[in-house]
């Protein structure tokens, strides 16, 4: 397996320069078929500049990101993977859309700490856009809103801000389920429990292990579900 340094020698034959922002030919797509795009700013003036790469190239050049996304199940959902190297490591690069714009950015490197640098207002839902009403479940990061796309929304940890809640009212949502990781299900009872107060119908998923991202659709839609009067429902009957 290569280094991040090997790695990184090896894919200047791929792209010339993905981290200079010369836009005279620089960063330009090659033949190999590597897509770079728009650099995006950071607060501070520096930029980070994502590439996107074909799945077929991430197994052999970046093989930890390829089961990264196997074990998510995500390794035959996306055709192309966005990438990007910053402070010297590798990592996915996840925009972050809200109101019908990309607001941020998240990376999720595969090795070192911390796993994840985010630039992305605090208040945002992720996949806000795209879950329609009554009904949503919350989970904690981007990837654990895969298995159920339709009906899930990333809080980015492991509890609701006031702000949040307040973007759940004015879109119409009536029924949460709080889908956390399974070391978290204390927080998930206690935001079912705030959710209730302020007039939602509430619920919250114990996750056997893991997080929501781990397990494909129809294991998750099995799990136990349950409302603030611990009566037990499968997930799938709840969201019906």
């Amino acid at each position: 397996m290569l280094g991040a340094k090997s790695r990184w020698r090896a894919f200047t034959t791929l792209i010339t320069c993905p981290v200079c922002g010369d836009a005279k030919g620089h960063a330009g797509v090659l033949s190999e078929g590597t897509v770079p795009l728009k650099p995006v700013e950071l607060d501070d003036h520096k930029r980070v500049f994502p590439f996107e790469l074909p799945i077929e190239l991430v197994k052999v050049s970046y093989p930890e990101v390829f089961e990264f996304l196997k074990k998510k199940h995500l390794d035959k959902r996306f055709p192309l993977v966005k990438l990007v190297e910053f402070q010297g490591r590798f990592g996915l690069y996840l925009p972050i859309e809200f109101g019908g714009r990309e607001v941020g950015f998240q990376i999720r490197f595969m090795s070192g700490k911390p796993k994840y640098f985010n630039r992305f207002p605090s208040y945002v839902l992720y996949h806000y856009d795209y879950v329609s009403p009554p009904t949503c479940v919350l989970v904690e990061g981007i990837f654990d809103t895969f298995p159920l796309p339709e009906y899930s929304l990333a809080i980015f940890g492991k509890r609701l801000s006031r702000r949040q809640l307040e973007l759940l009212k004015l879109k119409g949502f009536r029924r949460v389920i709080v889908g956390l990781d399974a070391d978290a299900l204390s927080d998930a009872i206690s935001t079912s429990r705030w959710l209730f107060a302020k007039g939602f119908d509430s619920y919250f998923l114990r996750v056997p292990r893991g997080s929501p991202g781990d397990f494909l659709r129809e294991e998750l839609l099995s799990f136990p579900c349950f409302d603030l009067q611990l009566r037990k429902h499968s997930l799938e009957e709840v969201l019906k």
